[in-house]
């Protein structure tokens, strides 16, 4: 397509949302709407995502060892854990680190362990295991807890499925509610561009008597359908991000518990987003409005 031809069929796209005004901001109003609800629910699932990830980093598997197992051994088994597929770091507590531990624990009571000497200690000796990925904790527990030389393993394995069903809900709940919200906007959009189609059946009808191609004719309502949607996806943009802005600036009274990520982190992905969508939305509901509507 000529660079002319273009020029041509992008005017007459704007001309097409001016000749529509009450329709044309219904579909934009639509878009926006639309897209600042995606970008809340984007939000959250963000910011779930950077807490979940916060939350997998302190999950760790302690394997406590039996007493009879030989310092030797016990350097050998190190060196087996930091080898195994996920290990991301190994940490070995012996007895009196585990009873200062306790004792650190315990503060003022930490007395009634004074009694206690490295022969008469209760106390086993561990190894505390980071794993790079914790999904791979299930993995890595149930390949060691069946060693000889384990007696015990403990994992806080109600955090890792409660992590995981989260996440796995917020992220299905997103695409749900982003179909569904797209269905909507490309109705309002679809309606639009019909309208404009209504009103230019005579023109259309002289233009395809002189020979114009249909693609020539339904260009101006495709790039009418792609500038709602830019439109649409700019503003949202500005009105999620000062929404985001205010609740970062709200979030220490009750966010506490969670790691709200930094706006510069959300910026791009949802401006990226938001005009992938405003303009693959804008441009769905012309074509289908054309198909249907314009005759040519």
């Amino acid at each position: 397509m000529k660079p002319r031809t273009f020029g041509y069929l992008l005017k007459e796209g704007f001309k097409n949302i001016g000749r529509n005004k009450v329709m044309t901001t219904a579909a934009v109003f639509s878009i926006i709407a639309s897209l600042f609800i995606f970008g809340v629910v984007l939000l959250i699932v963000f910011n779930v995502q950077n807490t979940a990830d916060t939350l997998d980093s302190q999950v760790e598997i302690i394997v406590y060892l039996k007493d009879e197992i030989s310092e030797a051994e016990v350097r050998k088994i190190g060196k087996q854990l930091e080898a195994m597929n996920g290990v991301d770091e190994v940490s070995y507590q012996s007895k009196a680190d585990a009873l200062r531990a306790m004792k650190e624990q315990l503060g003022d009571s930490g007395e009634i362990l004074e009694g206690y000497t490295e022969e008469t200690n209760p106390l086993p000796r561990s190894f505390s295991i980071k794993i790079h990925n914790p999904e791979w904790v299930r993995a890595v527990a149930s390949n060691i807890e069946d060693k000889p030389w384990v007696e015990t393993i403990k994992y806080n394995k109600e955090v890792v499925d409660t992590i995981e069903r989260v996440t796995s809900a917020m992220r299905n709940g997103g695409v749900v509610l982003v179909i569904i919200l797209a269905v909507v906007t490309i109705f309002v959009v679809s309606n639009t561009i019909k309208l404009a189609v209504i009103s230019r059946r005579r023109e259309i009808s002289i233009m395809k008597y002189v020979g114009a191609s249909d693609w020539f004719i339904r260009w101006p309502f495709v790039l009418e359908g792609a500038i709602l949607g830019i439109i649409g996806a700019f503003i949202a943009t500005l009105a999620i991000m000062f929404f985001y802005d205010s609740l970062l600036s709200k979030a220490g009274g009750f966010a506490f518990f969670v790691t709200l990520v930094p706006i510069e982190q959300v910026f791009k992905p949802i401006i990226l987003s938001f005009l992938a969508i405003g303009i693959v939305v804008g441009i769905l509901g012309s074509v289908i409005s054309i198909r249907k509507y314009l005759k040519v």
